[in-house]
């Protein structure tokens, strides 16, 4: 697979692929790219940030997106990347 400037890059880097698990991610948008294209990345994570589409929504760097299979599918006002609240109500 090859990334947006080029660079090969794996297809599943971890035991079981994160678009096979049916995982959905937040993540924050470190910078736009060209075609609808965003570097994000988790807050504390090591890890470089990764491309992903930003087709669906409206993500300018510093938004935080649910991310699945690549692609930002939701915008996420007042989420930080890593947060893993399930929309429940105290009381």
């Amino acid at each position: 697979m090859r990334s947006w400037d080029g660079r090969d890059r794996p297809e599943c880097p971890e035991d079981v692929c994160v678009t096979c698990s049916d995982e959905a991610r937040l993540l924050r948008v470190v910078r736009s790219l060209p075609g609808d294209m965003a570097l994000a990345a988790a807050d504390g994570s090591a890890e470089e940030p990764e491309e992903i589409s930003v087709a669906l929504v409206v993500a300018p760097a510093g938004t935080t997106v649910l991310v699945h299979a690549g692609e930002a599918i939701a915008a996420v006002p007042d989420a930080a990347p890593g947060d893993t609240r399930t929309g429940e109500v105290d009381g």
